[in-house]
């Protein structure tokens, strides 16, 4: 099947127009229920029932961004003991307490 140049065009322009409704920048007030949204979901509040469009993405998005910050804080602990243990004796440039010395 052949396409003309004028329905490509017609397709593109329908393509486009169709794009361009979809990325739209949110209203004030759906801006401010996702970082309502956010604010419960990162501080583990639980989600309002009531919220608007922007409350339930930003409440997951807080989940998430709280789980992230969770799971750094706890590797930190993490490496915090095992680096001198483990490298103590095996680099000759590690002190006792993981620190470096030339």
């Amino acid at each position: 099947m052949k396409i003309t140049k004028r329905q490509l065009k017609r397709i593109i322009r329908e393509v486009l127009e169709r794009d361009e409704d979809q990325f739209t920048q949110p209203s004030p007030e759906e801006d401010a229920e996702y970082d309502r949204g956010y604010d419960d979901g990162f501080n583990g509040y639980p989600q309002d029932p009531a919220g608007g469009p922007g409350y339930y993405p930003g409440y997951e998005s807080g989940e998430n961004a709280a789980a992230d910050e969770d799971e750094l804080e706890e590797g930190d602990a993490m490496m915090g003991v095992a680096i001198p243990n483990t490298l103590q004796g095996s680099l000759p440039n590690v002190t006792a307490t993981g620190q470096w010395w030339e």
